[in-house]
């Protein structure tokens, strides 16, 4: 779970980007006559406008990270127990592998993300 958790952490950061260059008309990506106010998170016509955003999500995806790579710590110590060490880290590379195709397949904004996956 903390896995998807970081993973949601880190779209959240691109869209509250992208949401940003929308409203200052900075987006290429928009090429219809839009009104530009109605990407701004400060008026009050932006129905929901959450507290201490992108700095709770860039401590989400942090923490997330460091959680699930430091999770297995103990399998790493004398005597390694293989198995312990398969049942931490294996669901960490299947979930990068799994999370890494569907943004290849579908587009989708993960580059935080993405640089990540590689490894």
């Amino acid at each position: 779970m903390l896995i998807s958790y970081g993973i949601v952490s880190a779209s959240y950061i691109q869209f509250h980007k992208k949401l940003h260059l929308a409203a200052s008309s900075l987006d290429e990506t928009i090429n219809q006559p839009v009104n530009f106010i109605l990407y701004n998170r400060e008026t009050s016509k932006y129905p929901f406008n959450s507290r201490w955003q992108p700095i709770t999500a860039y401590y989400g995806t942090i923490s997330c990270a460091f959680i699930v790579l430091f999770n297995g710590w103990g399998t790493l110590v004398t005597p390694v127990a293989l198995e312990d060490f398969f049942s931490c880290y294996f669901p960490v590379r299947y979930s990068t592998v799994f999370f890494s195709q569907m943004s290849d397949k579908y587009g989708t904004i993960l580059t935080g993300a993405r640089s990540l996956l590689r490894c």
